[in-house]
C-alpha cells in the first residue's frame, strides 16, 4: 500500500524543465543549455524534405511550427534579453500593459 505508493512516487520519471526556464534561472548553465537546445532544434531539419510544403506556402511544416511558436509564445524572449533590453521591455510593458502580446510585439 503506502510503501509501494511512496516508492513509485519517488522513482516515477519526471519531465525535464523547458530549456528557457533553465536559461533564466541557472545563469551558470546558460551557454551549455542554449547550445544543447540549438543542437536539438537543428536535428529537426533531418525530418524535413523538399516536398514538405505546408498548405502551399512554400515553407515546410516544421519551419512554420517553430516560427509560430517563437512569434506567439512571448515568454521565451525574456531568456535572451540583456539587462538593458529587459529594462526597456519593462518600460514598454508599462505603456502597453492593457494590450495583447501581439500588440506588444508589433510596438517594438
Amino acid at each position: 500500500g503506502y510503501q509501494r505508493f511512496f516508492c513509485s512516487l519517488m522513482t516515477f520519471p519526471r519531465l525535464q524543465p523547458p530549456a528557457w526556464i533553465q536559461v533564466v534561472t541557472q545563469s551558470q548553465k546558460r551557454k551549455s543549455v542554449v547550445c544543447e537546445f540549438l543542437k536539438e532544434i537543428t536535428k529537426l531539419r533531418d525530418y524535413e524534405t523538399e516536398n514538405d510544403e505546408f498548405m502551399g506556402t512554400g515553407v515546410s511544416f516544421l519551419t512554420n511550427i517553430i516560427s509560430t511558436l517563437l512569434s506567439y509564445h512571448t515568454s521565451w524572449i525574456s531568456s535572451i534579453l540583456t539587462l538593458e533590453d529587459h529594462v526597456r521591455e519593462q518600460e514598454k510593458d508599462f505603456l502597453t500593459k492593457d494590450k495583447t502580446p501581439i500588440y506588444s510585439q508589433l510596438s517594438q
